[in-house]
């Protein structure tokens, strides 16, 4: 530096102006590069936070749509959890409800007593299996006043009462059908 400003100062002193203090020069010299470099280096840290503003923002973007994509990733696997259990309990019921013999006539006869103080509606028929039929329908005709018929399609033990508005089916499907919704 001091060739290129000892330079500097000739030309200045060949030009016809006053020759330059060489350690005037230096200060001057020496302030504006300091000057020029904390201009710089502010220049430089803005611009470093502004890119790095923007690299921050470009990552939480990103970790955002993984989190989304994981969340629904997680959703989806919670769903299909959901339906295995789901299938799963239905097919215990299901068999449950398949091997348990059918229920004695004292417990049908307290079943349709239940469903018939339940029904506000007359006249009222209790439909049985032709077995159920033989020994019950006598006795609940007489007890609760309805008619009894027979339902061939009725499985020992099961039961439907219907009226004008009403009904109630007491049977293994009606059963199964209940702790499906019940676990939906």
């Amino acid at each position: 530096m001091p060739n290129s400003l000892g330079r500097v100062l000739r030309n200045v002193a060949v030009s016809g102006r006053a020759p330059l203090d060489p350690a005037a020069a230096a200060v001057v010299v020496g302030e504006s590069t300091a000057t020029a470099y904390e201009r710089g280096f502010a220049a430089g840290v803005v611009a470093a936070r502004r890119e790095g503003a923007e690299t921050v923002e470009g990552v939480a973007a990103g970790i955002d749509r993984a989190l989304e994509g994981v969340r629904s990733h997680l959703a989806e696997l919670r769903r299909v959890q959901a339906e295995a259990l789901l299938g799963a309990a239905l097919e215990a019921a299901e068999a449950i409800l398949g091997a348990a013999p059918p229920i004695d006539a004292d417990t049908l006869a307290e079943r349709v007593r239940r469903a018939l103080a339940a029904i506000d509606d007359d006249p009222l028929t209790v439909f049985l299996s032709s077995a159920d039929r033989e020994v019950l329908g006598e006795a609940l005709a007489v007890r609760f006043g309805v008619e009894i018929a027979e339902d061939p399609g009725l499985q020992p033990g099961e039961a439907r009462v219907r009226g004008p508005w009403a009904q109630a089916d007491l049977t293994r499907r009606a059963a199964l059908e209940a702790i499906r919704e019940a676990l939906a």
